[in-house]
This record gives C-alpha cells, structure tokens and sequence, in this order.
C-alpha cells in the first residue's frame, strides 16, 4: 500500500525517554527572516437549510452509542511535538507518534519479537512526505492502546513490519512497488522506525487504520451496535469511539464516499478558501498531526502573495513562504450557503494560539488543497465518524471564549 500524504513535515528525531519509538520536534523558528505567522479565527454563522434540503450540520444521530475509551496523551500536546500515545505490541512497550496525514502502522523489524522477522506477506509503503519507501511485511497483529489505568483497547490489523528503506524522491507511486528506481537510493537504518499513522482519505484501505479496527475495549468485545467506529482527538487526547458526550457541539460536515467502495472510506473533507480578495477555491483540507507549518495550495486556479527563504529545518532547500498581511479564509465545506463551519487568520498576526509556524505556498501536485498542520487543535478539536462519513469539528477556542469573555485579538466566534 502507499499512503498518500502531501506534506514535508520538518521533522528532526530526537531518543526517547522511555521506549523504543522515537519523538519528533520542530525546530524553532524564532530566527527565521520573516514573522512568525499568527491566526485569528473567524468563524462563519452555521448555514440554515431549507426544509427540503439535507443539511451535512444537522446533529449526527450517536445517542445509543456509550461504548468508549479515552486515550491521554503520554506529553502534553504542543505546537512543536507529533502528539503521542502508549500502548504495546506483543509485549513491547511502544510510544506511538500520532499522525493523521497519513494511514499505517510501521515498525522496525528488529523492535519485535523474533518470530517476525520472517512471518507475513511482502508488502511496501511510500510516504511521500519524506519520499521514504519501506519495504516489509505485512502482519496480522493485536496492537493495545493505554487509556488511563486500567482502561485499555486493542486494534487488530495488519501492520507494516519493516526490514529495508529507502530515500527515493524519484519514486512513482502505483508503479515502482517494492523497489526505488534509482538503484544509487540511499539506504536507511531501519532500527529506529515506529510510525501510527490515523488519518482518513490518504488512498490507503482502513483495515491499516489502527483507529478504526478496535475489537477489545477493557477486555470485552465490541460490537457495531454497541460501538461507532470512529476517533476524537484534540488538544486534551484521543477518544476511541464516537458518542454524544465526547461529540457535544461539534458541527458535522458531511464527506465523500471513497472510489473503493469500503465502508469506512471517506475522502478528505472539502474547502473553499479565498486569498485576500482572490477567489474562492474549491478543494480539500487535511488536518495533519505530523507538521507545526501550513501547507496552501491554490494552482491551478491562483496564485498566493509568496517570498522565498530558507527551509527552516533544510538549509540547503529554498522554500515559497505566504507573505505577512496576506489574508486567508476557509470554510467547511464551503463558503457559500451550505457552509457549516470555518476560520480565518491574517498572516502575521502575533496574537492567537493557532498559528502555523509559517505557511508555505505549494506549487506541485492536485490542488486546490490545504494542510492545516496540528495548531488547528487549539482552535478546533475534531471527531471523525467512520460509519456515516462525516467530521465533526468542535470549537474549543469558541468555548473558552464564553469563559472568558474577552481576547486579544480581533475574530468572530460561532458554533
């Protein structure tokens, strides 16, 4: 299988502290020759459908559904870390890196019992992200995740287990399978490899979304009519396991069936922006747990006030970077009259929590598209439903704000 996923995540290893799965970190960019990017959220009024008109925000129907389970993050969540959380396989104790831009379990063959390190079928995954193909096998696994003491959940599915890898920017995805063309690639250790990849519509098939294939919660079986098939996650940790409760206020946003015919297979959730005064385009949006940075990409159809710099974390790498004052508007699904929910922020704006470290403009690949990268968690927790086809996003800030009944900085707040 090769997730797709359209990021370049800046991602520098660092040792773990207390298990065999390494924690990720963005550098800070505090030195870079241009501001830091700051958002402001304006969130746009819930469209009010006609009475013959299916509204994607009318509630979703989840009040027989009790069955659940919290999962803490093992670090609070940062701006600058992938989040990550606890769990074991076959008796190995594993911090795993949440990441929703892309879908798969990977691990390094050496962090596993020995049996298997030759049991499975041959099996391949490219993450364009990083342009790394790993090459393994696929092994039918039971994978626990730790809740609070002593609440726990166990997936089964198959996971990538992972023997040789490959820097491979030439790679052809759906073409050159197990082997990079460039027979000079460079090898990479795979000793160090542990990788949870959750997200939905990245072209790869849920039976690999850990998140979406738990069997056990704290010991006894679930059933689809007990348990909805399906994840929270925001800044304060993961549910497994849709309910009314660990969903209340969020505004739901219908998605598109996949072209595989999965039940539990739904592309990306679709977005209109605008840049300034310039459009709106039409496309999709990925809310990535794996990047600090905002990926916006408007071609064909536009263009964005851009400057060149360096890549913070590549030097060597030259990169298109948004320019401050550029403003920038998203709704979901749209901006029109089915519009359900959206945010809105100023490039440049000091102030507000959800700012991208920088926004990158992006040339290459489909567009119109946006990666929102993980500060979309301090403005919006998400929930995705697997079983209807919707995503739910729950404004936290819009919470705090009734709270507090004040800010710094200039936004409208709506459910």
């Amino acid at each position: 299988m090769q997730p797709s996923k359209t990021t370049k995540p800046p991602l520098t290893p660092t040792l773990p502290t207390m298990s065999s799965c390494p924690r990720f970190q963005i550098k800070m960019l505090n030195s870079l020759p241009y501001a830091l990017l700051q958002v402001a959220l304006i969130f746009p009024a819930l469209a009010s459908p006609t009475s013959d008109q299916e509204s994607p925000s009318d509630h979703n129907d989840l009040e027989h559904y009790e069955n659940t389970i919290f999962i803490p993050f093992l670090y609070s969540f940062t701006s600058l870390n992938t989040p990550i959380i606890s769990g074991d396989i076959a008796g190995t104790s594993f911090e795993f890196p949440v990441d929703t831009g892309s879908t798969g379990l990977l691990i390094s063959a050496s962090k596993l019992p020995k049996d298997y390190t030759s049991k499975g079928e041959p099996g391949y995954q490219y993450l364009d992200s990083t342009n790394i193909l790993y090459v393994g096998r696929y092994v039918d696994t039971a994978v626990t995740f730790y809740g609070k003491k002593p609440e726990e959940a166990v997936a089964r599915l198959p996971i990538l287990v992972v023997d040789e890898s490959w820097y491979c920017p030439e790679y052809s995805v759906g073409k050159d399978k197990f082997k990079c063309p460039n027979m000079k690639a460079e090898k990479k250790k795979v000793d160090d490899i542990c990788h949870l990849g959750v997200g939905f519509g990245r072209g790869t098939a849920p039976k690999y979304n850990p998140f979406l294939n738990v069997k056990v919660l704290n010991g006894n079986d679930v059933t689809k009519e007990d348990f909805r098939t399906g994840y929270y996650i925001g800044a304060d940790g993961i549910y497994l396991g849709l309910t009314d409760k660990n969903t209340y206020t969020a505004a739901w946003v219908g998605l598109d069936a996949s072209h595989s015919g999965d039940e539990y297979d739904w592309d990306l959730v679709k977005t209109s922006f605008t840049v300034d005064s310039a459009g709106p385009y039409n496309g999709h949006l990925l809310i990535d747990t794996s990047i600090a940075e905002m990926l916006l990409q408007n071609l064909p159809s536009g263009s964005v006030p851009n400057t060149t710099v360096e890549h913070p974390d590549h030097r060597q790498e030259k990169i298109k970077v948004v320019k401050p004052g550029t403003k920038l508007k998203f709704g979901f699904p749209s901006l029109e009259e089915d519009n359900v929910s959206g945010y809105g922020f100023t490039v440049g704006d000091k102030k507000f929590p959800s700012q991208p470290y920088f926004v990158q403009a992006v040339d290459g690949g489909h567009g119109p598209f946006v990666n929102t990268g993980r500060k979309f968690l301090w403005g919006f927790s998400i929930a995705f439903d697997a079983v209807s086809g919707k995503l739910g996003l729950i404004c936290v800030t819009c919470e705090k704000e009734e709270k507090e009944h004040e800010s710094d900085y200039d936004g409208e707040w709506a459910r």
